[in-house]
């Protein structure tokens, strides 16, 4: 009998409306290649947006839009999601093998449907963790409380960094049931391309905000390399083209010819670009309270499309990368940056060998490699 796979998370919607492709993303192109029924719900993060809903049953594939929009009143919306997640699998499914919760509140819904619709195995994986999550003493408190609560209660424990995995451990949660499932493509699915073939001064930053990396640093930095590498070029994908936000900047610095926008674009078409290029960036700042725990999931397409990556030390990504020498890892500084490039780029041997450190460090961390050890599916 095939089996029945639930996963519900929370899903970054654009002003598009389409969902941005985010951590279930990768578990539902694994299981289109499964032989299972499957439902995925992405109730939206922020905006009044509906709920998106996908999946395959008895080979049947479907997508649709609830007709409502979700309530942005936070306890109104959790209450919510939990009910259109209950009549979801109840409209598909009379049990369910794996319940997948991806964050606190969606695995807590699955704790709480099992008391009413058979579920044999609940997994809370979380995407992301912060001590302070909220401003609010009130709404944080319960963020912990749920999380604390979730992961007794689940069956596993997915977690999305190294540094969640070993929190978890101090928590409490036994070995076995604690888990390392990071942000990463599925390696052998990438078309790469030889060394030889790659853009060797073209490099990569993905944001989904213009505010969540320093990007007039940035700018600074390619203005001072361009003496060196006239050719510099750095391609900068954004949830939508931010070229009008940073025109006056980039004027001034004469730098036009060095800096291409791009707006948001399916996954494996940003890959393909990733593969074109030689240097991926992840400079990320402390703007965000999360950014500590979180796994970069940028970096991980960095690697996996053979590409050195340039990072700060906040994201738990920046231990991988430096232990296993796929990339440098550096002070948000003007001159840290210049220098971290400039070394990529002036030596052909240094920069062959983080490369080969890249692509290995990618194929141990492959998505589908480490899916088919822990759903064991068939």
């Amino acid at each position: 009998m095939r089996k029945k796979v639930v996963i519900v998370a929370h899903a970054l919607i654009a002003s598009d409306g389409k969902a941005v492709y985010g951590t279930g993303s990768s578990l539902e192109s694994y299981l289109e290649g499964k032989d299972v029924d499957y439902l995925l719900v992405k109730h939206p993060i922020f905006g009044a947006f509906p709920t998106q809903v996908s999946g395959r049953i008895n080979n049947g594939p479907f997508f649709y839009k609830l007709e409502r929009s979700n309530s942005q009143i936070l306890p109104l919306k959790t209450l919510q999601e939990m009910i259109i997640t209950f009549k979801l699998i109840k409209k598909y499914f009379s049990g369910v093998d794996i319940y997948l919760g991806i964050d606190p509140l969606n695995a807590l819904f699955g704790i709480l449907i099992k008391k009413i619709n058979r579920i044999d195995s609940i997994i809370f994986y979380t995407a992301d963790y912060a001590v302070k999550r909220f401003d609010n003493i009130f709404l944080n408190f319960f963020y912990h409380f749920t999380d604390r609560f979730v992961i007794k209660l689940a069956n596993e424990v997915w977690n999305v960094s190294s540094r969640i995995a070993a929190l978890r451990l101090k928590q409490g949660v036994d070995r076995q049931r604690n888990f390392f499932v990071p942000n990463s493509p599925f390696f052998h699915k990438i078309k790469r391309l030889t060394v030889d073939q790659i853009n060797k001064h073209e490099m990569v930053l993905v944001s989904t905000s213009p505010k969540s990396t320093d990007f007039s640093l940035i700018f600074q930095a390619i203005r001072i390399l361009t003496h060196k590498y006239p050719d510099i070029r750095l391609k900068i994908i954004g949830l939508a083209n931010w070229q009008e936000t940073f025109s006056h900047e980039i004027d001034r610095l004469a730098i036009n010819k060095n800096i291409v926008f791009h707006s948001r674009m399916p996954h494996k078409k940003l890959l393909n670009i990733f593969c074109r290029a030689a240097v991926g960036l992840a400079l990320y700042t402390n703007q965000y309270s999360w950014t500590y725990f979180s796994d970069s999931m940028k970096a991980r397409d960095y690697l996996a499309c053979g590409l050195p990556v340039i990072m700060t030390d906040i994201s738990s990504t920046a231990k991988d990368i430096r232990k296993s020498g796929a990339g440098l890892v550096i002070r948000l500084g003007k001159n840290d940056l210049v220098q971290a490039i400039d070394k990529l780029f002036s030596s052909h041997k240094y920069y062959r060998k983080l490369r080969i450190n890249a692509l290995n460090l990618a194929e141990k961390n492959d998505i589908g490699m480490i899916l088919n050890s822990r759903l064991r599916l068939l």
